[in-house]
C-alpha cells in the first residue's frame, strides 16, 4: 500500500508541533530524569502521540486525528482539550487548568511554550499524517529487532517533531559513546517534506563516500553529516514500509562496523 500522500501541510505539520509541548510538560512533571534526555521524549501511537505512563497516575495524548488534548486514567478519559480555535499559549493554559483540578500543576518548559498565533489544522492532513508516522514506527521497529546491543525507544522529539532511536556498540551515553541516530522527520531545518535520516557519530573514516539508497543524499549543514532520503523517493513503491525497514536495516549493517565500541 502506497504511503499517504501530504502535500501543502506545512501549517498542519507545524501546529502539530507546537501543540506537542503539553504533553512534554506533563511528562517533565511525572518523569524522573532519564539518561540521553529520555524524559523529554513521547512516544508513537497509532492515533498520534503520548507521554506513556506518568508518576502522578495515567497518561496524556496528542491525537491527531481528532485534534484534542486527551488525558486518560485507568483507561478512563478524564478530561480533553481541543486545538480548534487555539494558539499554543492557550492550549498549554486549558491543559494546565484542566490538570489542577486534579491537584496536579505542569509547568512550561522553559520557554518552549511561546507561540500566540492560532492553529492552523487541516483534519485531513492531520489524519494523513497519523498514519504515516505509526507505519513509519512499525518499519523502524522492525528494523531495530535486528541490532545488537543497547538501544533507546522509538521516540518523538518534540522540537524537531522526528522520530528517532540511537544504538551504540558500546556505551549508552549519546554524549561521549559512539553511536548510530536512525529517525524519521516530517520535514525540518531546511528539507521540507517527510524524510528518513542516519548519521554516525564519530563519523567513521570514509562515510560521506557511502553509497545512499533511493536518490538519498548527505546532508552536511548540521552538526554531524547526515543521511537523508526522501519519502517520496520510494512513497508509491509496491512496499515502501518494507523499503523503510530495508533503509535502515541496510545502513545498520553497513555503518555499525566502523563504529568503535
Amino acid at each position: 500500500m502506497k504511503l499517504p500522500k501530504l502535500e501543502n501541510w506545512v501549517k498542519t505539520r507545524d501546529s502539530l508541533r507546537l501543540a506537542l509541548e503539553p504533553l512534554r510538560s506533563a511528562r517533565l512533571e511525572g518523569t524522573s530524569e532519564l539518561p540521553n534526555a529520555l524524559h523529554h521524549a513521547l512516544f508513537p501511537h497509532f492515533a498520534g502521540a503520548r507521554t506513556g505512563p506518568l508518576s502522578f497516575g495515567g497518561e496524556l495524548f496528542l491525537d491527531y486525528t481528532t485534534q484534542k488534548i486527551v488525558f486518560r486514567q485507568n483507561e478512563k478519559k478524564v478530561f480533553e482539550v481541543p486545538l480548534a480555535g487555539y494558539s499554543q499559549k492557550y492550549l498549554f493554559q486549558q491543559t494546565a487548568e484542566e490538570f489542577k483540578k486534579l491537584n496536579i500543576n505542569i509547568s512550561p518548559y522553559k520557554d518552549k511554550v511561546e507561540s500566540g498565533e492560532e492553529l492552523d489544522i487541516n483534519p485531513e492532513h492531520a489524519e494523513k499524517y497519523a498514519q504515516l508516522q505509526f507505519r513509519v514506527f512499525n518499519a523502524m521497529a522492525r528494523a531495530r529487532g535486528h541490532f545488537f546491543g543497547v538501544q533507546t525507544p522509538i521516540s518523538i522529539w518534540p522540537h524537531g517533531f522526528d522520530l528517532s532511536t540511537v544504538w551504540f556498540p558500546g556505551g549508552a551515553d549519546e554524549s561521549r559513546d559512539p553511536h548510530m541516530n536512525f529517525g524519521f522527520s516530517p520535514g525540518y531545518a531546511g528539507i521540507d517534506e517527510p524524510y528518513l535520516y542516519f548519521y554516525a557519530w564519530p563519523v567513521p573514516q570514509g562515510l560521506l563516500e557511502t553509497e545512499l539508497p533511493m536518490g538519498g543524499f548527505w546532508y552536511k549543514d548540521w552538526a554531524t553529516p547526515t543521511a537523508v532520503i526522501l519519502l517520496s523517493s520510494f512513497a508509491g513503491s509496491e512496499n515502501p514500509d518494507r523499503e523503510i525497514t530495508k533503509i535502515f536495516l541496510d545502513s545498520y549493517w553497513e555503518v555499525s562496523p566502523k563504529l568503535s565500541g
